[in-house]
Parts: C-alpha cells; structure tokens; sequence
C-alpha cells in the first residue's frame, strides 16, 4: 500500500511539473566512456516525449541497442548509446537535434574528467552540436595551414576579376625578368607585414584591397602604354599593394573562436601569404605568355595593339563596381545580435499570462547538489500554514501586504530549523537563507519582484537554503524535522549534474539520501596569466641584415651579388615564422597586437568569473587577487557578483559555464601599462526549484592590463554597457 501511494504521488507531481514549469529547453548531456563509447541523455516532461527522437551521428559512429526510457522524478529520462568505432569523436565531428524543443542545454563529460557546457538555440533543421564546442580546442600547424589556405583562396575567389587584371598588367611588361622582379617586389611586401605582428601593428580591415589592386592596375596601364617604360616607377606599386594585402589578413577565424598567440598568427599569416602569392605569380606568368606568344604571328600583334586598351577599360569598369562598396555602413560599434528562445522564463508577468499553478502538496522539495554548493528549497503551500489573512471587498481570503514580511520571516525561521543536511557525515548550517511569494505558472517559479496583495489559496512561498561547500560531495542526505503530519508525504526532487531523481518525504521517512561521485568535476584553476617572453626571429633577422649589407657593399650591377641577396632574403622569409628563440633577459612586455590581448584578457575574465564558483566571500577575493589589483577587486566583485544574479528567480545567482571575447581595439601602450576596449558574452546557468534558467550578458567596457612582477592584472574595468541578452 505504501508504494502504491508514493506511486500515486509520483504522478502527482509529475503532472503538476509538465504543466507548470516547461519553458521549451532540454537538458541534455553527453557522457564519454571507454572504448569509444557514448551515451546522451534528456530531461523531458511526459507529455512532451514525443518531441524527443534518436540523435543523428557522424557517418563512422552507430547505435547500440535501442533507446533507454527511465521515469526520474517528475521527468522522463531519455537515454541513447552510441559507438564511434575505432576512433574518438574528433573536433569535426557534429551531432544534430532533430527535436521539436526551443533551446538545448548541453553538458559534455569526458573521460580525462573535463567537462564543458553549452546553451544552443534551435535552428530549421534541429539543433547543431559540433563537438569543437564541447572539448578544448587546441589549434595545430596543419590547422592553421587548412585554414589559412582556405581563407587565401576564398579571398582569391572573391575578388579574382581584381587580381586577374593585375596579372594582366604585369603581363605587359614585355619581359620576363622585370615580370619576375614585379613578382618579387609583391612577394617581399607581403612578408614585410609578417614582422608586423611582432611590432605590435595590428591587422586592419578597410575592405579597400579589390579598389587599390584596380587603381594599381589603371596605373601600371596608363604607365605603359606611354613610351617610356621606367620598371623603377612599377615594382614599388606591386611592394605597396603587398605589404597592405598581408597587414589586412587578421588570421583564421575557428568555430569556436580562438584567440591565437602571435607566433600563430605570423604563421598563419605566412601559410596565407605564401598561397597568394604562388596563384598570383603563376596568374602573371600565364598571362605574360599568351600576351607574347601570339606576337609572332599577324593576327597576335593586332591583338596586342587592342589588348592593353581594353585591359584599361575592363579596369575602369572594375573601379566603378568596387569603388560604392566603401561607402557603406558596416554598423560597427552595435552589441552582437542573439536570439533567445520562445517562451523566455525571464518574462513573466502582464496579460495573457495563463492564471498561476495551485499546488497539489503543502510542501514541495528541491535539493540541488553542485560541486560548490548545495542548495535546499521548499515551496510552501501557505494557506496550510496559517498566515495572518483578512478580506477584500469582494470578501475573499487574502494575505495583505503588510503581513507578509512577518510571515515570510516566520517561514524561513522555521524551516531553517526542521531542514537538516548532512553531507559527507557532516551537519552543515546555511550560510544564507531566503523566503519570497513567488508565483508558479508554465515557465517556472518567479519571485515577487514587488509585493502584492496575495490570494490566500493561491498564495505560495518559496524557500532557499544555501550550504556552500569545501570541495565536492559523495553523499548527503536532507530530512525535514518537526513537519506534523497533515503536511505529509511531501515530494523532494534531487538534482544533480547528471539528472534528476525523486523521493517521497512521509510520516515513516522524513529523510532522503543521495549518494555519487561527482568524479569530473574539480574546483576551477584560477592560475595567474604570466608574461610570456617573446620568441624572436633571431637567424631571419641576422640574414636581413646581412642582405642590407651586400646591398650596400656590392657594386649595383654585379649578378653575384643580386642572387646572394636575393637568396638570403628568401630564406629568411622562410625561415621567419618558424625559427624563433626567446630572449633571455627580456622583460617580454605582452601583448603587443589585438591577438594577444584578447587572449591575455579572456583568461583574466575567464579567472574572474571562475573565481565566483567559490561561495565564501573571502574565497572569491583570494581567487579575483590573482587577476586584478586591489583597487580594482573591490569594484570588480560587486559588479560581478549582482551580473549573473537572477532577481526573478529569488536571487539564484547564475554559475558562469563560457566567457567568449568579441572583440578587442583601441589598443595604447604605456610603459607596463596596455589599455584597450573589449567587449565579451558571458553564459551561465542555475538551476532553481529543480528547472534549469539560462543566462547570457553582453559587456562592453574600457580596460587596462598592468603588469605586476611577472604576471598580468586587470588595474581598471569601466563597463560602458551591460545588456542581458538572454
């Protein structure tokens, strides 16, 4: 009889939670296990199985067995296994969602005991999830070598009329030793912008390449179809456009995005390069031959007397395409556009709301077990409990709003007392507590953001107990003393990262137990960002010197000498990207580029808002220590510790799952001192009377970074905006 009643409960609630508290988001996550084997799982209420359907796999990986269907607490548990043969999902793997959900929470666990987080929106054809979003993205030589080729050619492909004309051009040059000098002079101003990375000149990006190269081409054109043909007044034009081409690449852009060091971005940059100028020259010679070979006949030379007129007007014509697309607004400054999903739980309130959910039990439980926390919250049904009430005009019951707060505070007094939570073998006390009227509806529970005169049968209050812990927990086990019998059996739903499982509080068992090992989770890192010493290019610049001298040294016409400094030259272009030393000795002031420092600020921001994971103030300002100054830590923690709070929802503050940068100019540098305007995304997640709320802020703010001894510090953090974006 007792299991049939705590059955009957079950459904109860269930059904009470699949009408209440749906917002359109699954929990969904993945879990890593030995010999490439993979299972994903979903939360899902049960009137919403039918949206749920087996993942689609990358083409080498399979499904093993039928798909799992487990009852936990008030949701269904979906579970898929899958195999990926004889090799691990890889960074260019992907799986898709066909699911009829708006949103997906997605947690990946993997055996080294990583573990990543991700929000993903629905897309026409489900939900994409690339599993580079999901491990650590460790970019390799023959990555940036992918990417840099593919961007070169797309950028070739993009604007090949532009280039095709500036082939032709040189072309007209008649011979072939000044075409190869032309070639040459490109080739050397597109490795001049290699050093500038190592300078501190950041990539520009004015769209202006496709004009220039078709002003170049005018320019070469009308030069020679004078009759003096000077080569002197040509090859700085083609040294120009290349030294502007190389300065304007900025690097592959990777999904998802990573910020390259600066020898990365030199050898991206020289993998780029180096394709650009191989189609270019090989375009040239092409077109330097079938401009001379049909010289030799009649018909050739009258082609030719025609050619370099019509070069000249295909190039005009080209002008006059390129040239409107520089006066077009890019809409730069305007914080990144993101969509959230239907039915948003952060909009609760105004009409067409459908009428709050009147709860089925007197209390309702919720244990939420985290690495760092444990937090314990009841709902209360309050009617049952006896507050002082009185009568509208219409003489319904009700609780006025002056007797609330004493109510509240009588509420959370009491169930402060009869909560009791060992974990570990240890009673723990709350280290904050909070009691609110909220309201229960379709999207979740919110709190009252402004009291009002609450109905007495559908009034319900919403109590939170936080226990911080000191490292992560292996047991723990919740009872609710003192709760006299008419406020029985009274539901408790455990969650965890890995699900949810529910229990049924009763007159014979007012306690509950869970037990795991929360083996993949570990405190985050919080490691100082150190200054890293440069690696220069030592053996590339002895042989630019060393050409510099000859230059000087040998007679101007002397064929030895041209080939020697063209051979030293060449190599050191070679050899610059990947023969490097560091400098022993040198203060290594970084970061001297865009690049650098946005990859210096993300894993500051990233410390900073790690460090709120621990829960004791004292904690949080040791950990923000090793990313910020004083002066700043004080600030920095206010400001952050409110950003990820979610008011609505009784002030559960969000933990922060991503930091992503999204941009990084106005780079100045003094001394030890870089200052600079950033803007970045910053997700996180609570989970809050057992459902998941989501959350994602857009910051904009000028900041400087100071070096202190050995390590990088945020000294200043004005924010100039803060938009909650989800």
């Amino acid at each position: 009889m007792n299991k049939i009643s705590q059955l009957v409960s079950i459904l109860l609630f269930a059904s009470l939670a699949c009408m209440a508290d749906d917002a359109g988001v699954a929990e969904v996550r993945l879990f890593e296990e030995e010999g490439n084997q993979y299972i994903v799982e979903v939360d899902v209420p049960p009137t919403l199985a039918y949206t749920i359907s087996p993942p689609m796999l990358p083409p080498r990986c399979s499904m093993t067995g039928d798909p799992e269907v487990d009852e936990i607490g008030s949701m269904l548990v979906f579970r898929f296994r899958f195999t990926s043969a004889d090799m691990p999902l890889r960074s260019g793997d992907e799986l898709l969602l066909y699911w009829q959900r708006s949103g997906v929470i997605f947690t990946a666990y993997w055996l080294d005991g990583s573990s990543r987080r991700i929000f993903v929106d629905r897309e026409l054809t489900g939900f994409r999830i690339p599993v580079s979003h999901l491990k650590d993205f460790i970019v390799t030589p023959r990555m940036l070598f992918r990417e840099s080729m593919t961007d070169a050619l797309r950028y070739l492909r993009e604007f090949w009329m532009a280039f095709a004309l500036l082939a032709l051009a040189a072309g007209f040059l008649r011979s072939i030793r000044k075409t190869l000098r032309f070639l040459l002079a490109f080739s050397i101003g597109l490795a001049i912008s290699m050093p500038a990375s190592d300078l501190g000149i950041p990539p520009w990006s004015s769209g202006m390449i496709p004009l220039l190269v078709t002003l170049a081409t005018l320019v070469i054109l009308g030069h020679l179809s004078r009759k003096n043909e000077a080569e002197a007044r040509l090859w700085p034009i083609a040294a120009i456009l290349g030294i502007m081409l190389g300065l304007e690449y900025k690097g592959p852009v990777f999904d998802p995005p990573v910020n390259l060091t600066v020898e990365e971005l030199i050898t991206a940059r020289f993998y780029y390069l180096f394709i650009v100028s191989v189609v270019f020259a090989l375009a040239t010679v092409l077109a330097y031959f079938l401009l001379e070979l049909p010289g030799k006949w009649e018909a050739g030379k009258r082609f030719k007397k025609v050619a370099l007129p019509v070069a000249g007007g295909l190039a005009f014509t080209m002008l006059l395409i390129y040239l409107p697309e520089e006066n077009r607004s890019g809409g730069e400054g305007a914080a990144p556009a993101f969509s959230g999903f239907p039915g948003n739980p952060g909009s609760m309130s105004g009409p067409g709301n459908p009428p709050p959910v009147r709860l089925e039990h007197p209390i309702m439980g919720y244990l939420t077990l985290t690495p760092f926390e444990i937090r314990c919250e009841w709902l209360v049904r309050a009617a049952d409990f006896h507050p002082p009430s009185g009568r509208d005009e219409e003489d319904e019951a009700i609780i006025p709003v002056e007797n609330q707060a004493a109510f509240r505070q009588m509420l959370l007094e009491q169930f402060t007392a009869s909560t009791r939570l060992r974990v570990d073998g240890r009673l723990l006390q709350p280290a904050k507590g909070r009691a609110d009227f909220v309201r229960v509806g379709r999207y979740g529970v919110t709190t009252r953001m402004d009291a009002i005169t609450e109905k007495l049968d559908e009034a319900v209050v919403g109590i939170s107990l936080a226990y911080p812990l000191s490292e992560a927990p292996s047991e723990a086990v919740v009872q609710l003393t003192g709760i006299e019998d008419p406020f029985l059996p009274a539901p408790l739903t455990m969650t965890d990262p890995w699900g949810s499982e529910s229990h049924l509080l009763s007159d014979g068992s007012t306690a509950a137990a869970w037990e795991k090992r929360m083996a993949g989770f570990r405190r985050p890192v919080i490691r100082a960002v150190e200054i890293s010493s440069p690696r220069w290019p030592l053996v590339s610049m002895v042989l630019a010197l060393l050409s510099l001298i000859l230059a000087f040294a040998l007679p101007g016409r002397s064929g030895t000498g041209k080939t020697g400094i063209t051979i030293l030259v060449t190599t050191a272009i070679l050899l610059y990207p990947f023969v490097r030393f560091e400098v022993p000795g040198h203060p290594g002031l970084r970061p001297r580029s865009g690049e650098s420092a946005s990859l210096v600020l993300d894993q500051l921001l990233t410390n900073i808002y790690r460090a709120f994971d621990y829960q004791s103030d004292e904690a949080v300002y040791d950990r923000l220590s090793v990313s910020a100054t004083g002066d700043q830590l004080s600030e920095i923690y206010l400001e952050h510790r409110s950003a990820m709070e979610l008011e609505e929802r009784g002030g559960a503050r969000a933990s922060v799952d991503q930091v992503e940068m999204d941009e990084v100019n106005n780079i100045t540098r003094n001394k030890d001192v870089i200052s600079l305007d950033a803007s970045w995304v910053v997700s996180g997640s609570v989970s809050h009377f057992g459902h998941i709320h989501y959350r994602k802020n857009y910051y904009s703010a000028s900041v400087q970074l100071k070096v202190i001894g050995e390590e990088w510090k945020i000294s200043s953090l004005e924010v100039r905006q803060k938009e909650r974006i989800l």
